[in-house]
């Protein structure tokens, strides 16, 4: 934990890593595999680091971890789910 502290993406890619685990809200332990597809060069007006891609929108904070994130979505989309009203 410590050296990741310290550790520059640029020693990393020097290094040959592509792809790196990032724990998110210890608490909750939402982990994601952060992976390097590609190098290229920076373009004028954009502002880096930038969000390129991903499956879901990020959840709300606090809602448990993966399991307490399931029962959201679960509960967010069926009206008829006793928490649809806590969480819409």
């Amino acid at each position: 934990m410590s050296a990741a502290k310290n550790t520059r993406l640029n020693t990393l890619i020097d290094r040959g890593v592509c792809q790196i685990l990032y724990t998110y809200d210890m608490g909750d332990n939402w982990e994601h595999i952060v992976t390097l597809e590609a190098l290229e060069d920076s373009e004028a007006g954009t502002k880096y680091p930038r969000y390129v891609e991903g499956e879901h929108r990020a959840p709300p904070e606090d809602c448990g971890g993966t399991p307490g994130f399931e029962v959201f979505l679960d509960a967010v989309t069926d009206p008829s789910h006793s928490e649809h009203e806590d969480v819409t």
